[in-house]
């Protein structure tokens, strides 16, 4: 399972005047070194686990982020690159890639995906669905108060979020990408790859977009002549389906379904799909 991780990034030119946000303290990061056991200690705006080590060598502290990473997870990381250049008189700062070789003891706080693509295909629709929901607030709201300070706002009370009755079916916007894999689909993108997989079934949007998704699925299936939109070749005219869900009723939602095609796409098979 090794992933290759971001490249470091600096936090401070200065020791941190408080180690309890960061995940460890080397002396130096050596190339092919192991560090077995790096916490994960928090996420970033994009959902990524974030490990922070302070390297004595550099007095500098980096950053490093890996995809479907929890906090408290702990991490095994393989130094795959390490440049420094200090001891030739040069004032850069160490330049470090940690790859991710392997996973350590679990978060206490993972729990098991309800959708089956998060975990079997890397759906990248969901950043950390193997989170439990109290703790998704918990990171929210840290991360909230931490770019408060940044920006400036000292002395602010940052509230904790207020939790959506539903910890599934709350998007009211989901798009899918068209693609032809053994006929026509409906999809998403995995992490990190251009490729879509198939999805039948995503929890992020409510049952009744999940019923307007299996009725223009069909539709689009049984339609002769589709021909999904592909980026490659510039052939095709189906690009992706939006679908946007409004509460009408206390426990009704109405559903628009948008058709996402290319100026000349051939408005007979539009309307026999619509």
């Amino acid at each position: 399972r090794s992933v290759a991780a971001e490249s470091g990034t600096i936090r401070g030119q200065a020791p941190p005047q408080d180690f309890g946000d960061v995940s460890l303290v080397v002396n130096s990061l050596r190339r092919e070194e192991l560090v077995r056991g790096v916490p994960v200690t928090r996420i970033d705006d994009d959902g990524k686990g974030v490990v922070s080590i302070f390297v004595r060598r550099d007095k500098q502290l980096f950053e490093f982020t890996y995809e479907r990473t929890l906090p408290g997870e702990r991490l095994h990381l393989r130094v795959g690159e390490a440049k420094r250049d200090r001891y030739k008189g040069k004032k850069e700062p160490g330049r470090y890639r940690l790859i991710l070789e392997d996973r350590g003891a679990a978060s206490p706080d993972e729990v098991t995906p309800q959708c089956e693509h998060f975990s079997k295909d890397k759906c990248g629709g969901c950043a950390f669905q193997h989170l439990g929901y109290q703790s998704q607030l918990r990171e929210k709201h840290a991360l909230l108060a931490t770019r408060s300070l940044e920006y400036g706002l000292r002395g602010v009370d940052v509230p904790m979020p207020v939790p959506s009755p539903e910890a599934y079916g709350f998007h009211s916007r989901t798009e899918f990408r068209c693609f032809f894999r053994d006929g026509p689909r409906l999809g998403l993108h995995p992490v990190g790859s251009p490729v879509p997989v198939a999805v039948e079934h995503c929890h992020l949007h409510p049952l009744a977009s999940h019923e307007a998704f299996k009725a223009t699925l069909a539709a689009i299936r049984t339609e002769p002549g589709v021909a999904p939109f592909d980026e490659r070749t510039g052939r095709g005219w189906l690009c992706s389906v939006i679908f946007r869900a409004a509460m009408r009723q206390a426990s009704e939602h109405e559903v628009l379904v948008t058709l996402v095609t290319i100026p000349a796409a051939p408005q007979e098979n539009l309307k026999r799909i619509a």
